[in-house]
């Protein structure tokens, strides 16, 4: 028999059949395990440094503005964030994804030995590696918050920032 003709006389059944093939490929596709977007470990170290009883002016000054200019020459660093606040600076690297997390670890040590001289009571740099998750797409917020702790116009030069408690 002719599928043409068959289908013209028998309507009802061409009809469930669709409907089978449809269910079928939804059941099939809800059990495949398809990941879009995978996760993405991106690299990121952070470098804190502890200066007792400093405003967060004088660890940009004294302390971070160094070390931002040895580390801004490692190799695929993609963005470099600093945060100070009273009695210690912070620096937040992320490295594009192809990187070696402990290359790039060893790089940033040889980087922060490269810096000429800290003030006496600075306590030496610490840098922790990590992985961000992510899509490749993540971005990262930062709320500035006013504070009355320290001297705000040498805040000002830090952007104001404070770690938000809890």
């Amino acid at each position: 028999m002719d599928p043409i003709r068959f289908a013209i006389n028998k309507p009802v059944t061409i009809s469930v059949g669709v409907i089978l093939i449809i269910l079928a490929g939804l059941l099939s596709v809800s059990a495949i395990p398809i990941q879009l977007t995978p996760n993405v470990d991106r690299p990121v170290i952070s470098i804190t440094t502890l200066w007792e009883g400093v405003s967060p002016g004088e660890i940009q000054h004294d302390v971070i503005e160094k070390q931002e200019e040895k580390l801004k020459s490692i190799s695929g660093l993609t963005k470099m964030t600093s945060i100070c606040q009273q009695g210690q600076g912070s620096i937040k690297l992320d490295f594009s994804i192809d990187i070696d997390k402990a290359e790039a670890l060893i790089e940033v040590n040889e980087k922060l030995r490269q810096v000429s001289s800290y003030p006496a009571d600075v306590d030496e740099p610490v840098g922790t590696g990590g992985a961000r998750r992510g899509r490749s797409g993540e971005a990262v917020a930062i709320r500035a918050e006013p504070s009355g702790h320290g001297d705000s116009a040498a805040c000002s030069k830090c952007g104001g920032l404070r770690r938000k408690p809890g």
